[in-house]
C-alpha cells in the first residue's frame, strides 16, 4: 500500500473529517493515510466479509459486519480500519445515526487484516493495539508469507485472547480454520488465501 497523508488530526477529528466515498483511510500518528490495497487483497477481504456474513444469517448469530468501520486505539492520533470487521449487533445499534467508528475496551468481537507490503503492522503494531482492547479475536491472512515466525509460507493466523493476550495458531494449505467466533465455521486456509479460488487463479 502506498500512503499520502494530509494532516495532524485526533481521532474524533479524523472521523468527522473522514473523506466518505473517496477511499480507504486509516489516522497513524496523527496524519491521515491513505490505504490502497491490491486487487488479490480486496478480493481476499471481499470473500471473507461474504462468509462471515452467510454463517451469521445461517446460525441467526447476534453480529454484524459493517463495510467500513474504524477502530480508535488507547494510543492518542491512532485510528485503524480492519481490513473486516465483525461487531455484536446491540453495541453497534446503540445509536444508528452516529458515524461508523468504534472506541472503548472490547470495540469488535473479531478483526481481520490482510498483509500487504507493511507487514509489520500487522504483525507487531496492529496487535499490540488490537490486544490492548480486547479484541477476542484477530485474524492476519497472509499471502506473501511475511510471518517473521516459521514456516514462511501462505497462512491464515488466528489469535485468540487468552488471559488478556493473544496467543496465534497457524492454518496454512487444506487446513480448516478453527474460529472462537465461528466454531462451525467450514473454510481453509487455502480457500481464504485465493478469495474461493483454486489456488493460482489470481
Amino acid at each position: 500500500m502506498t500512503r499520502a497523508t494530509i494532516k495532524h488530526l485526533t481521532f474524533e477529528e479524523y472521523v468527522e473529517l473522514y473523506p466518505d466515498g473517496e477511499g480507504l483511510y486509516e489516522l497513524v500518528d496523527g496524519e491521515i493515510v491513505e490505504l490502497q490495497p491490491s486487487r488479490r487483497h480486496e478480493e481476499v477481504t471481499g470473500e471473507l466479509a461474504f462468509q462471515f456474513t452467510v454463517e451469521i444469517k445461517r446460525l441467526k448469530l447476534n453480529y454484524v459486519v459493517p463495510h467500513t468501520s474504524s477502530v480508535k486505539p488507547i494510543e492518542v492520533g491512532q485510528g485503524r480500519l480492519p481490513d473486516v470487521i465483525v461487531v455484536d449487533k446491540a453495541k453497534w445499534r446503540q445509536n444508528w445515526s452516529s458515524a461508523a467508528a468504534l472506541s472503548g475496551s472490547k470495540p469488535a468481537q473479531l478483526v481481520v487484516e490482510v498483509v500487504s507490503t507493511n507487514w509489520k503492522d500487522d504483525y507487531e503494531t496492529k496487535k499490540a493495539q488490537y490486544e490492548s482492547l480486547q479484541i477476542p479475536e484477530y485474524w492476519i491472512v497472509d499471502f506473501l508469507s511475511k510471518d517473521p515466525e516459521p514456516p514462511k509460507v501462505p497462512k491464515v493466523s488466528v489469535l485468540l485472547l487468552i488471559d488478556g493476550k493473544y496467543q496465534k495458531t497457524s492454518f496454512t494449505g487444506n487446513d480448516r480454520i478453527i474460529s472462537l467466533t465461528f466454531p462451525e465455521l467450514e473454510l481453509t486456509a487455502e480457500q481464504v488465501l485465493w478469495a474461493g479460488e483454486q489456488p493460482g487463479t489470481i
